[in-house]
């Protein structure tokens, strides 16, 4: 369901940087919410950050922002995994 949204996001904006200035710049973050038992315990499993640039062009943060790979991270290598299945 992660992929779905996120492919439909990314073809949303970066198709249209129309509305963006010279010095504009577009930061898409994403995930996957992980409710917990408990009030204040829920967590968030980030998966991407990138920022897109009037030109189109995108740099991906991920790595700079939460310091591992995003093969790293358990639920990214799960799905890695049942995708090649």
């Amino acid at each position: 369901m992660y992929d779905i949204i996120k492919n439909m996001i990314v073809e949303i904006t970066s198709g249209n940087t129309a509305w963006m200035g010279q010095r504009s710049r577009l930061a898409l973050i994403g995930g996957i919410m992980i409710n917990c038992d408990g009030a204040g315990t829920d967590m968030f499993c980030p998966l991407m950050f990138e920022v897109t640039h009037q030109d189109g062009s995108k740099r991906d943060l991920y790595e700079k922002i939460f310091g591992h790979f995003k093969e790293n991270n358990p639920f990214l290598r799960e799905a890695l995994v049942m995708k090649k299945n």
